[in-house]
């Protein structure tokens, strides 16, 4: 079990650089840092980040929706990892 929690937040911190490279970093894993991320990522989803070009094409309904359920899973997925990295400070060495 105890070899089992580190990976699966491994995994589950890797999820979102393997989803998709940019610009937007997680300083470390503290709440306000991941919600300044969740926020660069969701700019960048909503095409309202300066990080991209305007040139973009227009979406479709179903990318924007696809787009609005990824940024919520992301933030979802936020507040697992840090609820597993509470339960591991917490367990005894």
């Amino acid at each position: 079990m105890r070899v089992f929690i580190p990976l699966l937040i491994i995994t589950v911190s890797l999820l979102p650089s393997l989803a998709s490279a940019h610009q937007c970093k997680l300083e470390n894993g503290s709440t306000e840092a991941i919600l300044v991320y969740n926020s660069c990522k969701a700019d960048l989803a909503a095409g309202i980040s300066q990080h991209q070009s305007d040139a973009r094409k227009p979406r479709s309904a179903r990318e924007l929706a696809l787009e609005d359920e990824n940024i919520q899973l992301r933030q979802k997925l936020g507040t697992i990892r840090n609820s597993l990295l509470d339960i591991l400070k917490k367990l005894p060495d």
